[in-house]
């Protein structure tokens, strides 16, 4: 579970239209970083698989919402807000939620606006049109040049039409997380606030600061 929750943080990338003709990877890239880091708040419902070699072996739904470096994501079995700063992270029917103050590294390998960058040095980048649930799109893959660099490759596939991202696959090693991403929404209202530990709706429940 906690794989296919660190696999979610990657789910924003990608972006192009159509009508340009093939673009290049790095080009689809370099609009969707531009898209999603100024459009204000974004907002979505995914559907995450671990596989083991390709045989799935857990699957879970759930919403996320970001604005800037900041994140929310919500599962059956894990919240994690994220104001920028600190976060907080609260394991479903528990009575007690964990606040850290991530590290460079840490965020790195979780923040949605980290991995926005993450195809810019290490990466060789490749592009090529697919369809997925009847709609033209583009498959972008990112290989990484060096054999011991992980996640080793990922695939995301981009609406033509929309721009929007509609399904992230990453192999760790040998094994694969797919994200199938739907309804992205971009310039949604958000504020600050609602990247931080809602403690009025969690009674009883008690922060330990892990710092």
């Amino acid at each position: 579970m906690h794989k296919i929750f660190l696999t979610i943080l990657f789910c924003i990338t990608a972006t192009a239209c159509l009508a340009q003709g093939k673009p290049g990877a790095r080009e689809l890239l370099d609009k969707t970083r531009v898209i999603l880091s100024q459009s204000g708040g974004v907002t979505g419902q995914f559907t995450a698989t671990t596989f083991q070699g390709t045989t799935p072996q857990n699957t879970t739904t759930g919403t996320m919402s970001m604005l800037g470096q900041k994140y929310v994501l919500k599962t059956p079995d894990m919240s994690t807000w994220y104001n920028g700063k600190k976060q907080w992270s609260l394991v479903s029917g528990t009575d007690e939620v964990s606040m850290t103050t991530p590290t460079t590294a840490e965020l790195s390998q979780s923040s949605p606006s980290a991995f926005l960058d993450i195809y810019k040095n290490g990466y060789k980048l490749s592009v090529k049109g697919t369809i997925l649930r009847n709609r033209k799109a583009w498959d972008v893959t990112m290989k990484a040049q060096k054999k011991d660099r992980q996640p080793s490759q990922i695939i995301v596939t981009i609406d033509a039409q929309t721009n929007h991202p509609m399904c992230i696959r990453v192999k760790y090693r040998n094994d694969w997380s797919r994200i199938a991403i739907h309804n992205l929404r971009t310039g949604q209202k958000l504020s600050a606030g609602d990247f931080e530990f809602p403690a009025n709706q969690y009674p009883g429940v008690e922060v330990i600061d892990m710092n």
